[in-house]
């Protein structure tokens, strides 16, 4: 008789317990949906989002010819310094067998490689002065607003035996109407910005009217802003 009250008060426990486990899982599917649910080991790991050029025009890259010619005004803001300097291009050549557009400013010529238009080498007077292991490259074809592009090389100073890393982010930000003396251009804007520091360091309106740059400001050691005041394309 005692065994079968024992059994019959531990199965009233047992019912009683199932009662109240089941009354808590109820409350927490109220306050949590999930509860009870299995979850996956893994995970999928989100994606980082891709930034798109936006869609509308572009500018492919120019035709240049030997006798294009671009005049500029430049200013320093820090010593007030200004001046003109006229950018020509005089002979297509190469520099190191890669084949280049020469373009001259007073009394130094600047290689600017046929394939991307970017400066490769600065020459005076025959010899190297700025040599890179690829081209200086704030422009990338076609242009379009949102295109981003890195551009990395090593520039050497042969005459000083020395060489320093560049490594810029450059962001097509949007196509705007500029001013300068030579008139009004609807013009692609560039910003370049310090890959090390995010800082900006150049910034350029590129006009598919003029096949190149009519405006640019430099920032860093030597500020100076430069703006076209005239151009010759035949």
């Amino acid at each position: 008789m005692v065994t079968i009250k024992k059994y019959f008060y531990s199965l009233i426990v047992v019912i009683a317990c199932s009662f109240v486990f089941q009354a808590c899982a109820t409350q927490q599917l109220e306050v949590n949906p999930g509860f009870g649910k299995k979850v996956p080991s893994e995970a999928p790991t989100p994606k980082a989002p891709v930034t798109k050029p936006a869609e509308g025009p572009e500018a492919q890259k120019p035709i240049w010819k030997v006798g294009y010619k671009w005049e500029y005004e430049w200013e320093n803001p820090e010593t007030g310094k200004s001046g003109t300097l006229i950018r020509r291009i005089i002979k297509e050549d190469t520099s190191d067998g890669i084949p280049c557009f020469v373009v001259r400013v007073g009394k130094s010529q600047y290689f600017y490689t046929k394939d991307v238009l970017g400066l490769l080498t600065t020459r005076r007077r025959g010899k190297d002065v700025r040599k890179r292991s690829a081209p200086f490259q704030p422009l990338a074809w076609p242009l379009r607003v949102g295109r981003q592009w890195n551009n990395v090389y090593t520039r050497e100073i042969p005459q000083e035996e020395s060489s320093s890393n560049r490594d810029y982010r450059f962001v097509v930000t949007k196509l705007e109407e500029v001013t300068v003396p030579a008139g009004k251009f609807k013009a692609f804007k560039i910003e370049g910005y310090y890959s090390s520091t995010g800082n900006m360091a150049y910034e350029y309106w590129y006009s598919p009217e003029v096949n190149w740059i009519v405006k640019k400001i430099r920032y860093g050691g030597s500020p100076r802003e430069e703006r076209l005041k005239s151009y010759t394309l035949d």
